[in-house]
Formats: C-alpha cells, structure tokens, sequence
C-alpha cells in the first residue's frame, strides 16, 4: 500500500534523480539528527536548490511521507528475504520500531497526527497490509493469540520503540526485546486452564 502517490514516470530521468536525492539525503539526515531539523540542511545535503526542494516536496510532511514510503518499501523487501519463517511479524516489529526510534519519528508522530490524522491513517494502512501475512503464519505456528487484531499492529511498534528507550546499559535492543516480552502477554495465545477435579466427599 503507498502512502501518497508515486512521481509521474513522466518526470525526466534528470528530475527523478534530484527527487531520489532528496529523500535519501532527508532519510540520513532524520535518522541523524531527528526530523525538525531545517530543510535547507537537506537541500544542501542533496547537492540541489532550495527552490527544486520545495518543487518535489511543498512542505515537511510531504518529505517525511517520501521517506517513510522508502521505509516501508524496505520493510516489505526484508520481509519476502525472511521468507517463511514463523516469525517474521516479530522481526519485521521490532525493525520498523528500531528504525522509527533512530530517526525520532515519535517525537514528530503526535503534533502530524494532531495536524493530518488522515496521514496517520495512511501509514497504519501501509504497515498493517505488509505485515498480514507474517501475522497470520505467526498464528497458525501458535505465537500469536487467534483473536489478535491486524489494527493492533502500528500501537505494538509504537509500544515496542518505547522499550527501546529504557537505559539498559544503552543497549536498545534489549529494551525492545523486553518490551517485546512484556508485550506477550497479550498476544501469547491463552493456555486453557486444567480441568478442575472433582472431588467427592468422604461419607461417614
């Protein structure tokens, strides 16, 4: 699923270049330095014009939608390379979490939302049609509870980044892993309780 439509095949190789450009030098710099930083710095960055920035994106949230695009379409590319494997929906979590933790996405996510929930909307539309299918292997290999909702998804990424922020000896990854831990108590499938014996009273 793409977030905003892809540039008209159109546009001139010349022109497709600078756009390319643009999102990988913005890609670098967000994950960098976070994602108010001025976008000027990533003109420069790109090696083209203010005026070319603002031609191909018009303002922030449009380069920050361009480069989540490229995250996703990354993602996507991870994923098929894990192939079959029962859990992919957990790599592909703790991947999208780590990648929007090193680029302070989060920090941007609540004002945006706030601003354009639609845009929200969009890249929980993305996340959750990548990831339908390792959740649903996840299931059938007994990982994942049957009752575990697809719209659930974008709130355990976010859930899990936050793992990520714990000061565990500044190992991020730990974090996310405890988290991911933490978290399997609500997607672990529920084990079903031994049946109750009955027990008959002594008759005197």
């Amino acid at each position: 699923m793409a977030l905003s439509d892809s540039p008209s095949t159109e546009l001139r190789r010349d022109a497709r270049d600078r756009r390319e450009r643009i999102v990988r030098a913005a890609m670098e710099i967000f994950r960098k330095e976070g994602l108010k930083v001025p976008l000027e710095q990533i003109a420069d960055r790109a090696g083209v014009g203010r005026a070319t920035l603002y031609r191909n994106f018009p303002d922030r949230e449009a380069l920050l939608e361009a480069t989540l695009q490229v995250t996703i379409n990354e993602l996507a590319e991870k994923i098929q390379q894990w192939g079959d494997r029962s859990d992919t929906f957990f790599l592909a979590i703790r991947a999208m979490a780590d990648q929007g933790l090193s680029a302070s996405c989060f920090d941007f996510m609540v004002p945006l939302h706030r601003h354009d929930p639609a845009f929200t909307q969009r890249v929980r539309g993305s996340f959750e049609s990548i990831l339908l299918e390792p959740l649903t292997r996840a299931k059938a290999a007994g990982l994942v509870r049957e009752d575990f909702a697809l719209e659930n998804v974008y709130l355990m990424i976010i859930m899990v980044a936050a793992g990520g922020l714990q000061d565990l000896e500044g190992d991020t990854v730990a974090g996310m892993s405890r988290a991911i831990d933490l978290l399997a108590l609500g997607y672990a499938p529920r084990k079903k309780d031994p049946p109750k014996r009955r027990t008959q009273r002594l008759r005197r």
